[in-house]
């Protein structure tokens, strides 16, 4: 019974919280050690907030860039205010929140590879086996394991975030702050996914619940379009020499991205190297407990 009626008092406490950050700043400090921990997603108005966060779990971009290992700390979404924010504390969080995404989705194409390249090596597979491998399939468009293991496998940060940054401006387009969008995937007539029209253009997107979901798309999108075979090429040869794969050395294979072609090219290029993008490509999550924040308006 003393247990029941701890966890019933920590529940309270931790909705009354979340309800009362909607109206004020929400005190990182003032947070039970056992609610703070938890992976919930907590509900903050400010950039200082977050920032506050990030000083707190080593979420620094230097330090990232020397150790290599990312704090698990993933914003659902793009504060407000960052449209108005200082370069650098703009800078810090759409990194942070992308590159944060950008690996845990990564993880989750990998284990997909891991799963296909093992169905691959069984000598007889089960009905359950060969459900998975039609989904795969379905979901890739691929007709064979060969096919499948060219196209499911990670996309590196550097490139991601780059073209992230040019499509969205740095989280700040319309897209961004409305859909979860920013890579600029046009969304055909008829989607599955929830779509938002531009409320100036005609163009229309998908609009995303969280970055991680729009950043799975624009893998998905990029791994089974074969518009993008040239990258596909280039990532197995990396892949059959042991190489890191890098955002650079992609690039040549995603030529067809844009209309705009070389200079597209040159323009993701030119962000890589200007804000040493590559530096995030060898990163990983670290262990640590999963941390979700939920931008609400203030």
């Amino acid at each position: 019974m003393k247990k029941l009626f701890f966890l019933f008092t920590l529940l309270s406490s931790f909705l009354s919280i979340a309800q009362d950050s909607l109206k004020v700043p929400m005190t990182l400090e003032s947070l039970p050690e056992q609610v703070r921990n938890r992976p919930d997603t907590f509900q903050i108005c400010y950039i200082t907030e977050m920032l506050q966060l990030y000083k707190e779990k080593s979420f620094i971009l230097d330090s990232i860039r020397k150790h290599k290992s990312v704090p698990p700390i993933h914003a659902v979404n793009f504060p407000p205010e960052l449209k108005t924010a200082p370069f650098p504390h703009k800078k810090s969080i759409f990194i942070g929140s992308v590159l944060a995404a950008i690996l845990k989705a990564n993880d989750k194409v990998l284990k997909e590879r891991a799963e296909i390249q093992t169905l691959s090596l069984k000598d007889s597979i089960t009905s359950a086996d060969s459900i998975a491998l039609a989904e795969y399939k379905r979901k890739y468009y691929a007709s064979s394991f060969e096919e499948l293991l060219h196209k499911v496998d990670i996309l590196p940060p550097s490139l991601v975030i780059a073209q992230g940054i040019n499509e969205s401006g740095w989280g700040t387009s319309f897209f961004a702050r409305q859909a979860n969008s920013i890579f600029g995937l046009k969304a055909p007539a008829k989607s599955s996914i929830p779509t938002i029209k531009h409320p100036k253009t005609s163009f229309k997107t998908y609009k995303f619940r969280t970055l991680e979901e729009g950043i799975e798309e624009y893998l998905l999108n990029m791994n089974r379009h074969k518009l993008y075979k040239p990258l596909h090429d280039i990532r197995a040869q990396k892949r059959i020499k042991g190489l890191t794969i890098t955002g650079k050395a992609l690039l040549p294979g995603m030529k067809r991205y844009s209309s705009r072609g070389s200079a597209y090219l040159r323009t993701v290029t030119q962000l890589i190297n200007m804000y040493h993008l590559e530096d995030f490509d060898t990163c990983t999550l670290s262990k640590d407990e999963d941390i979700f924040l939920r931008f609400v308006p203030n």
